[in-house]
């Protein structure tokens, strides 16, 4: 409150951390509404720092909780996994055995996925998850990840399409990471194809620029979908064909990592006819020439 009305007087008060600014003759009623809204917005301001406070604190509660429930599941689950196991090889001794085998492996094996990508969005979330920076041959990646799959695609009867390229495809990327993102976007497309159908992989190139796409026979995203795929718990218009559970966490995941990477991330669908992931990375580029002359030097 002051007598000083010059303009830079008003911009010296507020740059000296004044919240207003009123000059004389003042009216009495507009002074003490002007300090009451002020004494009120520190009020709302205190409230929301606290209430912050105590979310920060509940998330990381939360946090901590799913990191030790998940844990202490992870550890007994892997016993029943391998005694599940052991009942169906011991199955031809007790036939009766292998069909609880089979049901018992099924059922572990979908709590293990579950628990696996809980402390997948977990440690990304907190930002546990560090990257590495190794020389990937692209081509040895999508075979190992497709070889992993075969077993899925041949109980469903689906065709895996994939001709490697004639060419030297390779990246400087993190190989665990990179094939965490191809195992889950292989997984979706074969569990929402339908049975007898095919899943096509492409892999290309440019001088620069490394192109992997996975192009499935599913019912296609809407726009709706597309606003929620990859968000945590997201249910989709689509479902699985084949019976396969599905925790609305693999595309997060996929994008998550996807952000981690520096790798982009794109989406072509259509409704009815299927949809195509497709991740675009730098590709690492040789001087084949120099690379022989060097090695002859050798």
């Amino acid at each position: 409150l002051t007598a000083r009305t010059e303009k830079e007087d008003v911009v010296s008060g507020f740059d000296a951390g004044g919240i207003d600014y009123i000059t004389k003759p003042f009216n009495m009623a507009e002074l003490m509404s002007r300090v009451k809204t002020h004494i009120d917005l520190k009020h709302a301001r205190d409230t929301i720092i606290n209430i912050n406070e105590e979310l920060v604190q509940l998330n990381e509660e939360k946090t901590e909780l799913m990191h030790i429930a998940s844990h202490d599941l992870k550890n007994p689950l892997t016993a029943i996994l391998m005694h599940a196991q052991s009942l169906i090889d011991r199955s031809a001794e007790d036939p009766e055995n292998l069909e609880s085998g089979q049901a018992m492996l099924r059922s572990g094996k979908k709590m293990l996925s579950i628990i696996t990508n809980l402390l997948d969005i977990q440690r990304l979330e907190a930002g546990q998850e560090n990257r590495t920076n190794e020389l990937i041959d692209m081509i040895e990646l999508v075979s190992k990840s497709l070889k992993d799959h075969q077993r899925h695609a041949q109980q469903k009867g689906i065709k895996l399409h994939w001709e490697p390229a004639n060419d030297l495809f390779f990246a400087e990327n993190d190989w665990r990471l990179l094939q965490q993102i191809l195992d889950n976007l292989l997984s979706n497309a074969l569990k929402y194809s339908p049975p007898q159908s095919q899943v096509r992989i492409a892999l290309t190139g440019e001088e620069d620029t490394l192109k992997l796409a996975i192009e499935d026979s599913g019912p296609g995203f809407s726009e709706t979908d597309r606003r929620n795929m990859f968000k945590k718990f997201a249910k989709l218009s689509a479902k699985p064909t084949g019976g396969e559970d599905s925790t609305g966490l693999g595309l997060s995941i996929v994008k998550r990592l996807c952000d981690l990477l520096n790798i982009s991330l794109h989406l072509e669908t259509e409704m009815g006819n299927g949809s195509t992931f497709t991740l675009e990375l730098p590709r690492k580029t040789f001087d084949l020439e120099q690379a022989e002359k060097d090695f002859i030097s050798l």
